[in-house]
């Protein structure tokens, strides 16, 4: 991979530890302009990347979050009232009047 990187005018750098300890080092360590990663839904990676993001802003850089693994983001299917529904029946009633063809098309 870092050859390939390297070929295409890029880097590659692998490293192992806790999440907020390697970001702390890499945003100290060099000029970050923004961090991208896809969305996680579940509580870990939610707390680990409002941690990230926390440190990104600290350090001046911009945090990009953007949707993964799903066709609707938690917040893009909600209830009349604005509101994640609680119930799977009328979940499901309102993605399905929601999702459209164009969900489906792949993109780059």
């Amino acid at each position: 991979l870092a050859s390939e990187a390297h070929e295409a005018g890029g880097g590659f750098l692998a490293l192992h530890g806790k999440v907020e300890t390697v970001f702390k080092q890499l945003l100290k360590d060099y000029d970050v302009a923004a961090i991208y990663t896809n969305e996680d839904y579940e509580p870990y990676a939610t707390e680990r990347d409002a941690a990230v993001a926390k440190l990104a802003e600290k350090a001046g850089a911009e945090f990009k979050a953007f949707k993964d693994q799903v066709i609707f983001a938690k917040d893009e299917v909600l209830t009349k009232n604005g509101k994640p529904s609680r119930v799977f029946g009328a979940y499901s009633k309102a993605w399905q009047a929601k999702v459209t063809l164009e969900d489906f098309k792949p993109h780059p």
